[in-house]
């Protein structure tokens, strides 16, 4: 009665993910909501699950998600929060345990992509996640930071659903390597750049 599939990833912070189905069809979208399981579950664990077309979305979602096997290992995830702190369970701790930079922290909790493009007299553009999910939505009003960067450039954003499009969206999107800035940069300097070092007097 279930269908078979591989958890292609799973977002813990906002408790969503995708599993591709062994039988070749289009990814499933899937909700800790409604699969408590997950939270067990790691990127590549083989699971069971029901596939239940979701009306609002015009998608099917699954639910009733379970482990093929693999995924009751994880128990170690919950338990070692205090007392791992980033041994074994280095893969989760984004709070108490996280020993890296502020920057890296950012990272842990947002998505990854490239910014496909950017209409900038329209104000919005597109970002194909690194994860290999589909092209998420972004308008420069939710992220003035898309008018400092390129097409092509790394960007972390959070994706917000929204619920009149049926589509995530993305928001918070900072560029990766904050190379937009060059866009305006020589202007007004450029000018007395060849004569800036000596000219302190105007018959010099």
């Amino acid at each position: 009665m279930s269908s078979r599939g591989t958890l292609k990833n799973f977002f813990e912070e906002k408790g969503f993910g995708f599993i591709t189905p062994d039988d070749g069809s289009e990814d499933v979208f899937a909700h800790v909501k409604e699969n408590p399981a997950l939270n067990d579950c790691q990127q590549g664990d083989s699971v069971s699950y029901d596939a239940e077309y979701d009306d609002r979305k015009g998608k099917y979602k699954a639910v009733n998600v379970n482990s093929g096997g693999g995924c009751g290992g994880g128990g170690g995830k919950g338990k070692g929060k205090g007392k791992d702190k980033g041994g074994k369970g280095g893969y989760a701790p984004y709070g108490k345990g996280w020993s890296g930079s502020p920057e890296a922290l950012a990272g842990a909790m947002s998505s990854r992509g490239t910014l496909k493009n950017f209409f900038e007299e329209k104000g919005f553009g597109f970002i194909t996640p690194d994860d290999g999910s589909e092209d998420v939505f972004a308008h420069v009003k939710e992220n003035p930071a898309l008018n400092d960067c390129q097409q092509g450039d790394s960007v972390s954003y959070d994706a917000e659903y929204d619920d009149r499009k049926g589509k995530y969206k993305a928001v918070n999107v900072n560029s990766g390597g904050g190379g937009g800035g060059g866009k305006g940069k020589g202007k007004g300097k450029d000018k007395g750049g060849k004569g800036g070092y000596a000219p302190y007097g105007k018959g010099w």
